[in-house]
């Protein structure tokens, strides 16, 4: 085995232990990271230990602070990207995970035991979701009926609440605009 390779198997058993199906724990974790105690170097620091590739970094309308999508599977298998929204103050405000959506079960019935459900539609034919709560931590999961795959968007509390205004700011800035022009 190669020198560099035994750190990341180390890595990967820390982390499939810490976190049971690599989802999220009852401190408030996603992949591993804890949300509203991680930093950039954390995430930096996961996604080197599990392969993962960021594509994208820009600055978040909602959060005002850094925004990094990854591709990869950190370790979950059929996570394809990540999404991970920090506060100005460098610490994790927000996570999307898309993950294909075949596994929906499985992975509600791991956070069921770690989240208190508060909501889930889950029609014999057409979309499902599910709200969870646990903590300062809400979990909404949203899979498309005509989609291969779903999202699972973990935020905090103060998060849920600034992008409810940012949406109001939008949608009454687009009817100024709408107003403006008639």
């Amino acid at each position: 085995m190669k020198s560099n390779t035994l750190p990341r198997v180390f890595a990967i058993i820390a982390f499939m232990c810490a976190s049971v199906d690599g989802l999220a724990d009852d401190g408030g974790q996603v992949l591993g990271l804890g949300i509203g105690k991680a930093k950039v170097l954390d995430l930096q620091g996961a996604a080197r230990n599990f392969g993962a590739r960021e594509v994208s970094r820009e600055t978040s309308a909602v959060t005002r602070g850094v925004m990094l999508t990854h591709e990869g599977d950190f370790g979950l298998p059929g996570l394809t990207s990540a999404t991970f929204l920090f506060w100005p103050e460098d610490v994790l405000a927000a996570a999307v995970l898309q993950i294909e959506k075949d596994r929906y079960d499985q992975i509600i019935a791991v956070l069921k035991q770690k989240y208190t459900l508060v909501r889930e539609v889950r029609p014999f034919v057409g979309s499902r979701s599910a709200l969870l709560r646990g903590g300062d931590i809400e979990i909404r999961i949203s899979a498309p009926h005509l989609s291969f795959s779903m999202e699972i968007f973990y935020g905090q509390a103060r998060f849920w609440t600034q992008l409810t205004e940012h949406q109001k700011n939008l949608g009454a800035k687009r009817q100024r605009q709408q107003e403006d022009r008639l």
